[in-house]
């Protein structure tokens, strides 16, 4: 078990990447922030019909993030949140902007 809390949370985002390419996914990691302030969260590209899907299944508006032409769902691990919820302090959905500095990238 990992000792520090930004490895055990990126180690926890690395496992669900790679739960998710073994059922046929093709997940995203985002990475907020920089060095020892980094956050993570795993990102899925999604279809209009899944978007239905689970705004019904939830009862909850999704958030979606948009790069380009993709409408990625985050999963954030932390906090109990549902798929498509994002803490405010990484992501202003009213305004549809990042907090801080990102990249994305896809899982191989």
């Amino acid at each position: 078990m990992l000792r520090n809390k930004i490895g055990d949370q990126q180690a926890r985002v690395e496992v669900l990447g790679k739960l998710l390419i073994a059922v046929g996914e093709k997940p995203f990691l985002l990475r907020y922030g920089t060095g020892k302030e980094s956050y993570y969260m795993v990102m899925l590209r999604l279809s209009p019909e899944d978007i239905e899907r689970l705004a019904k299944q939830t009862g909850k508006k999704t958030t979606l993030v948009s790069f380009g032409k993709m409408k990625l769902l985050p999963l954030q691990l932390e906090k109990n949140l549902s798929p498509g919820e994002i803490e405010k302090k990484f992501y202003d959905p009213a305004e549809e902007h990042w907090t801080g500095t990102i990249e994305l990238t896809q899982y191989k």
